[in-house]
């Protein structure tokens, strides 16, 4: 038990250390470096260096103890940093992937599907007129309905019911499952997980932690913004960082949809033999449909 807790502690360090410590020791000397320059001297990095030398070389001169408390203050405001950015990450994943109030989700959602519905619906004209040209012999090559298809899929993979494309992809999975199987995902999933293989444990849970990486990103990103008030040049970092962690967000947040609905494809038999259902064969509508009577329990009394 003692090697148990001793390797987790030894991992948790690492990971405070890596997720947290170490950015905010970066994010903590750009606003030294802010606070320092400002927006007139901002190019002054040189001065930077000087100032630097002089506040080491004042530590060692009042001993030991000033240069311990020093150090202790630079961990403490790179920590409390590192927890600031952690704080927007979650924010902006409870914005991103979460269910709004009626407004402003409703005109946003609304936005977004009447973008989905005339994609979609190129994509459904295309479809046709390439079927009736197959069927006349005709030349069928300039319609690409796979680009059309793309294109409405970049907005979301099935009709908006979010304000945002994160919610519509995390939303998207649990209506691709209930489409094939008649299985409702949100109530299946605490029991899905239970029967699944380590391995797709780990995989799973590997997605998720680059999904948080992601918004934490986001949340490094917002920071830098709110120190280029000071220094200009942090706005041309955050707005960087922003746009890199925008990307790694969209890829992270598709690929973890993937592997959930993944899951249920592959394992949702498991999950029917377990809770006594019989499934001979593939896992079919009607034993989805079973599976999903079994787990949302009638109301008391009902």
């Amino acid at each position: 038990m003692n090697e148990m807790w001793a390797v987790f502690g030894g991992k948790l360090a690492e990971r405070w250390v890596s997720v947290l410590l170490l950015p905010g020791l970066l994010y903590a000397g750009g606003a030294y470096v802010a606070q320092l320059l400002g927006h007139a001297h901002w190019w002054q990095l040189a001065s930077v260096g000087a100032r630097l030398d002089g506040l080491r070389e004042g530590a060692k001169g009042q001993g030991g103890g000033q240069l311990l408390l020093l150090t202790v203050v630079v961990l403490l405001a790179s920590a409390t940093a590192g927890l600031a950015a952690q704080g927007l990450g979650r924010a902006a994943a409870r914005v991103g992937v979460e269910p709004w109030g009626v407004w402003p989700a409703a005109p946003l959602t609304a936005r977004r599907r009447r973008r989905w519905d005339r994609a979609h619906a190129a994509y459904l004209t295309a479809l046709r007129e390439k079927a009736r040209r197959a069927a006349r012999g005709l030349d069928t090559g300039g319609l690409d309905t796979a680009a059309l298809g793309r294109a409405r899929d970049l907005i979301c993979l099935e009709e908006p019911c979010s304000p945002t494309w994160s919610g519509d992809r995390m939303a998207a999975a649990g209506t691709r499952v209930l489409r094939a199987y008649d299985l409702d995902l949100e109530s299946a999933w605490p029991r899905l997980w239970l029967v699944v293989p380590e391995p797709v444990r780990a995989e799973l849970v590997e997605a998720r932690e680059k999904v948080d990486a992601a918004f934490r990103l986001l949340g490094w990103g917002v920071m830098y913004l709110l120190l280029g008030v000071m220094w200009w040049p942090a706005l041309v970092i955050g707005g960087c960082t922003l746009a890199v962690a925008g990307r790694r967000e969209r890829n992270a947040l598709d690929a973890f949809a993937t592997l959930v609905e993944a899951a249920a494809d592959v394992h949702g038999r498991d999950l029917a033999l377990c809770l006594g259902i019989p499934c001979e064969g593939a896992f079919t509508r009607e034993t989805g449909a079973a599976v999903t009577r079994a787990l949302q329990k009638p109301p008391h009394g009902g």
